[in-house]
This record gives structure tokens, sequence and C-alpha cells, in this order.
């Protein structure tokens, strides 16, 4: 599944240019947003097939909302167009609830962020690997936004790495921090994404999802930890809601809301 930065980075050949060579600003305003509809219609069909939540006349914000209890045939519809985005055979229950409920808060998100999409990349990637599928050979490295890399290498900050990757692990998000600070959030997560051992420790239970997890999550850490840290937590956030409570699977269950939360 390719994010609307790597469908943008395909096609802004497209795009006018002057007799200095920028870019038009209304086309790519406009083309931007042609991207973002392409990329979360089919989203938002397979969390709201027939549009229950969309209120006509109403506030153009309802695209953005799938807050909305599916009757039982709709939720099967649902589940289905779920294995088509998704693009597998089978979609367990408790999988599609846990996609469904993480998709559905990130199209909330993408009202207001712009790069909600990669962490609905990662999500999807996740959820297509954990279901027998193939890598999606679409997903793989984002382009960077423009911005500025810490000056210091990794190597640099070892230590400080160290003490928030053998301390307890913080799953709140240092916003309004440093950069610096943002940065070894970032990288003590990534850190704990790859040793077995710290992953169980943060997700008792779940070692066996922890290579598909690192596959999925792979992109996001490429990105940088400033320019690009709401994003990257987006994605971790998501992450951390599913992982906190096991794929139930079986008999269709009592359908949870969209934005409920698992139990720690």
């Amino acid at each position: 599944m390719r994010s609307i930065r790597n469908r943008f980075v395909r096609r802004q050949a497209e795009l006018p240019v002057d007799h200095k060579g920028r870019r038009d600003k209304t086309a790519e305003a406009q083309l931007k947003w042609e991207l973002h509809q392409q990329f979360w219609q089919p989203i938002r069909k397979a969390l709201d097939p027939h549009g229950l939540s969309i209120h006509v006349g109403g506030p153009a914000n309802s695209f953005y909302s799938a807050d909305v209890r599916l009757p039982p045939e709709q939720l099967q519809e649902s589940q289905q167009l779920m294995r088509e985005l998704v693009g597998v055979e089978h979609l367990g229950f408790g999988l599609f609830f846990k996609v469904r409920n993480s998709l559905a808060r990130l199209l909330s998100s993408a009202m207001m962020h712009w790069d909600s999409d990669i962490a609905a990349c990662a999500v999807v990637e996740f959820a297509r690997l954990l279901a027998g599928g193939e890598p999606d050979p679409e997903y793989g490295v984002l382009p960077p936004l423009p911005g500025r890399k810490d000056e210091r290498n990794e190597d640099d900050w070892e230590d400080e790495i160290d003490q928030l990757f053998y301390g307890p692990i913080d799953k709140s998000e240092p916003f309004h921090s440093s950069d610096h600070k943002m940065t070894l959030w970032v990288h003590s997560w990534e850190r704990t994404i790859e040793d077995a051992a710290r992953f169980e420790k943060a997700f008792p239970g779940m070692g066996n999802l922890r290579p598909l997890v690192e596959r999925a999550l792979q992109p996001v850490f490429s990105l940088d930890p400033v320019t690009d840290h709401y994003t990257i937590t987006l994605a971790i956030e998501e992450f951390c809601a599913m992982l906190e409570s096991p794929f139930m699977e079986g008999k269709f269950p009592t359908q949870p809301g969209p934005f409920a939360k698992t139990a720690a």
C-alpha cells in the first residue's frame, strides 16, 4: 500500500512549472487533495460500507468519522472490503476488529494531520503479514520531509539510549520537549522492536509477532525523528493499542465501537 507521499513523488512530474522551474502551488495542492481522497476513500468504505456516519448536507468532516455501529450484514460486508484492502483471502475477526479500530482512529486524525496515512500503511502491512499474506512490494521506503537531521551520530548518545532502553518502558510521547529527547524516544522504541527480550517485556505474550511488527514499522523508523515525529508517534501508538491484548479469533464477537480501547 503506497502512502500519499509516495504517490505524490510519482506524479509530481505532471505538475506545471513556471519559467523559473517552480511548481504551480495551486496545481500541487489540487494533486495532494486528489491523492488524499484516493488513499482514504477505500478505507472509509471498508469502515462504513453504506456511509451511515456521513451526514448529507451536514459538516464536511463527517467523512473522517466512522464512529458507527454496523448491522450484522454490513459488518460482514465491511470485513470483505477490509480483506480486499489488506490483500488477503482470510481475515480473522480478532484481527479485523483491531485493524478496523486502528484505521478508524487514523481516519479521524487525517482531518488534521496529513501524514496519518503513513501509520495506516504500517497497520495494513502488519495485518497482511499476520493474515499470512506476502509482503506488499508497494510498501517500503518513504520519501522524507525536508528538514534537518540531528547533527550528532547515534553512537554519540549510545549511553542515553541505553538508559531509556534498559529502564522502564515509556509509552508516553515527549511532546513539547527538546528535539534531542524526541529523537531518543524514537530510537529507544526502534531498539525495543528489534530486541526480542525487550519486546516481550513491553508486550507480554506477543513475542511471536515481533518480526511482523519490525517489518511493518521499518519504513516508519526510517523517517526523521524530529520533522516526522508526530507521524512516527501515531504509528507507535496504534501498534501499542493493537498489541495490548490477544488477537481473539473464532465466532463473530459482540461488535466493539470503532474507537473502543482494549484493556491493558
